[in-house]
């Protein structure tokens, strides 16, 4: 990178982070990892590489204001995930190649989330060569293993005490304000029965039966008490996203798993959503369900991906401060949301309590899909908000 930071800077980084394959699973962050840390090197950025895991590496990098006491001040913290979902079948472009065409860059990972990984580095680069004149400290988290659990990732890094005052989680928002995410609870459902041969299924007890009837119970739930139209999706919802069970046609099933796909909104909790697929099964059942595999439990449940949901007060003094400069430098008012996805934002607000909001280059509504692709515009405008937020924040 050169004396200034440009944004054909920033797209060069875009480029090179797409290029680099980090599908989740099976979650591998090295490569991309590589090419941050060696701007970082470059830049004279001190940085730390945690790995929890073979190949799932995270990186979190300080850069220290120069005005004020050293250990002064605000820390901000810039937060964006390295993995993306598999690209899948049916691409018009290589996506991994990274080309750019019509003022779009295209590929998996370009707008969830490398746009944001790439347009906060760059900002946090052009602070450092602007002689980091700011108080407090910038801290820049690229993480991994978003796309599946958080499990060694963000979660993982704030259990282990990073720390900030406030956050920018840098998730595709079309360069709008989010205030928040529903949350995502992500629950495997295994139901025991009884195999019997299917000629005689009175002496079995058929798992899949059973798994049904629990089934058509959840989808009774009535979701318009959680509403909130802070959202565009305002209300939560239960879906079923997979199930399988049986081995042979001719034998009745003894064991059938389903899994549940629940999003929460900033009323409920995980821990209630949790209750709740309780007391249905226990109503369908007549059996209380263990929450692991004991010997002789019929129904067992294991939440997998848990986010919880969130909302930060428009009159939270880092809300309105973000507010106050995006009028500043855009000259017109922000568009407000609640993300409809669970983010690594509700760690950063219910584990880390650090006040957080979402805002990043790219549309949502491409994330995860086929042909995605980021506006190359959105990236040069985010480095520069980015930019202006540190300038104005930390000042």
């Amino acid at each position: 990178m050169s004396a200034t930071v440009t944004s054909d800077e920033a797209i060069r980084l875009l480029v090179d982070l797409v290029q680099a394959n980090s599908e989740d699973p099976p979650g591998n962050t090295l490569e991309c990892a590589g090419i941050i840390t060696s701007i970082l090197e470059a830049e004279g950025i001190r940085y730390e590489i945690l790995e929890p895991k073979p190949g799932i590496r995270n990186i979190v990098a300080r850069i220290p204001g120069s005005l004020g006491e050293p250990g002064s001040g605000t820390k901000l913290l810039f937060n964006g995930h390295m993995d993306t979902v598999p690209a899948g079948e049916g691409w018009t472009v290589d996506p991994f190649g990274a080309e750019i065409r019509d003022g779009y860059l295209y590929g998996r990972g370009s707008t969830d989330m490398k746009a944001g990984l790439a347009a906060s580095l760059a900002a946090c680069v052009a602070a450092r060569r602007k002689g980091s004149e700011f108080r407090g400290e910038i801290i820049y988290t690229a993480v991994a293993d978003e796309e599946y659990h958080s499990q060694y990732g963000t979660k993982w890094l704030l259990n282990e005490g990073v720390s900030a005052d406030f956050a920018i989680n840098c998730e595709p928002t079309n360069l709008d304000i989010c205030l928040g995410n529903r949350g995502l609870l992500m629950v495997d459902v295994l139901v025991k029965g009884r195999s019997s041969h299917g000629g005689r299924p009175n002496l079995g007890k058929n798992a899949i039966s059973i798994a049904s009837d629990i089934i058509n119970e959840l989808e009774k739930i009535d979701h318009e008490a959680s509403r909130d139209d802070n959202f565009k999706d305002p209300v939560g919802s239960l879906s079923i996203v997979g199930m399988h069970g049986g081995d042979r046609i001719n034998v009745i099933p003894d064991r059938c798993v389903f899994y549940i796909d629940r999003r929460l909104m900033p009323s409920e909790s995980g821990e209630t959503a949790i209750r709740q697929i309780e007391d249905i099964i226990e109503k369908v059942t007549g059996v209380s369900p263990a929450m692991e595999d004991k010997d002789g439990a019929q129904i067992v449940i294991k939440p997998e991906v848990w986010h919880e949901p969130f909302w930060m007060d428009k009159n939270h003094p880092f809300v309105r401060a973000f507010i106050l400069h995006y009028r500043e430098h855009f000259g017109k008012e922000p568009v407000f949301e609640g993300k409809s996805a669970g983010t690594d934002a509700s760690h950063l607000v219910k584990i880390g309590n650090i006040p957080t909001v979402i805002f990043g280059p790219g549309d949502y509504r491409r994330s995860h899909t086929v042909d995605e692709k980021v506006e190359i515009a959105q990236v040069g405008k985010a480095v520069e908000f980015y930019s202006y937020l540190i300038d104005h924040i930390l000042r």
